[in-house]
């Protein structure tokens, strides 16, 4: 005998409670180390400037050599959180206007200045393949 739909319904509802309780979990946990992990790295963040910072001060007294020494931290450790905690140069900007400009400018073949080559005045301006100003050669 074949099942009826509330029958198969019930049936496939009953398959699919685990699966979906599996995946319930999983996605519960997922979140749950994802808000574990922000956390951590902002706590970690926190850390390494605190840590740039005294490294900086510490500088001022010893070096890191004699650092290391005595933290048993590598010197190689500490030289790289002390770079960390150094402002990094600036990027130079563009004035405003000249990339404004460019960025809409809109440009046609008329627009472009052709230029005589040296020593071809009277010869045609538009470059052609290497060598091949035949017209003007000796």
């Amino acid at each position: 005998m074949v099942a009826l739909n509330d029958e198969i319904d019930r049936r496939v509802t009953e398959n699919d409670i685990p699966l979906t309780e599996r995946r319930s979990a999983a996605a519960k946990q997922v979140a749950e180390l994802a808000r574990r992990r922000v956390a951590i790295a902002a706590d970690l963040h926190d850390v390494d400037e605190e840590l740039a910072r005294t490294l900086t001060a510490s500088a001022k007294i010893m070096e890191i050599a004699e650092l290391a020494r005595f933290t048993d931290v590598s010197a190689a450790d500490l030289s790289r959180w002390l770079d960390a905690g150094q402002p990094k140069p600036g990027r130079r900007k563009k004035p405003t206007s000249d990339r404004t400009r460019t960025k809409n400018a809109v440009y046609s073949a008329s627009d472009a200045i052709v230029k005589p080559l040296p020593g071809n005045r009277g010869a045609s301006a538009a470059p052609g393949p290497i060598g091949a100003n035949s017209a003007t050669a000796p």
